[in-house]
């Protein structure tokens, strides 16, 4: 951009040349909003003084480069986990009430975050400690964004990796009573069974050892 502010209060300057300026300024915005330069659209919209005839442009210019910002802060945060450096994005907008809003919505990551971390930290406890069932009800409870929900499944992935060693082992030492092994490879543990799954596996166990070996 052609820096103009020393000259364009020059009493030499007709309106005629500053409306031009206005103009240039107004193009350039326009240029860096579609490059997706939304920070440095702000900057050039700022150097428009409101006694500009163009000046009532602007608004939607400010509002499209606002929007753009705050949606680069989200997708960084929702789908990528990047907390810091969505608040970063955020803290770089223009006093008003748009950036108001948007820190309320930050805080409201933030506070998901600190509540999905916590039980992330739990899931891991149960895991280590070979409580598969256990893992696998909190790990239900992680919720909210896209990145939340892929780790969500990452840690239900390890709980079910959890089972199916448990399970393993408890299938082998199942089928050296029923001489089975098909029995009761489509099973999960009986220790985290309940209901009738739990009695249609006891059933079906003690019907194998009623029959000739």
């Amino acid at each position: 951009m052609i820096e103009t502010k020393k000259t364009e209060n020059h009493p030499a300057v007709t309106p005629q040349a500053l409306e031009f300026i206005g103009k240039c300024r107004l193009a350039e915005a326009k240029k860096e909003i579609t490059a997706e330069n939304y920070d440095r659209a702000l900057e050039i919209i700022a150097t428009i003084p409101k006694d500009d005839p163009l000046y009532n442009q602007t608004e939607m210019l400010r509002e499209d480069s606002n929007q753009g910002i705050y949606a680069k802060a989200e997708k960084l945060y929702k789908e990528e986990g990047k907390f810091d450096e969505a608040l970063q994005k955020i803290n770089s907008l223009p006093e008003g009430s748009f950036r108001e809003n948007a820190l309320a919505n930050t805080a409201k990551w933030k506070q998901l975050d600190s509540v999905n971390m916590a039980t992330v930290k739990q899931v891991q406890t149960y895991l280590d400690q070979g409580n598969c069932g256990a893992a696998i009800v909190v790990t239900n409870q992680i919720d909210g964004s896209n990145y939340w929900l892929s780790q969500r499944e990452a840690m239900y992935n390890k709980a079910e990796e959890c089972i199916k060693n448990k399970m393993d082992k408890q299938i082998y030492r199942t089928s050296k009573i029923v001489h089975n092994d098909d029995l009761c490879k489509d099973y999960i543990p009986f220790s985290i069974i309940t209901g009738e799954g739990k009695n249609e596996i006891i059933a079906l166990i003690e019907d194998a050892l009623t029959k000739p070996r």
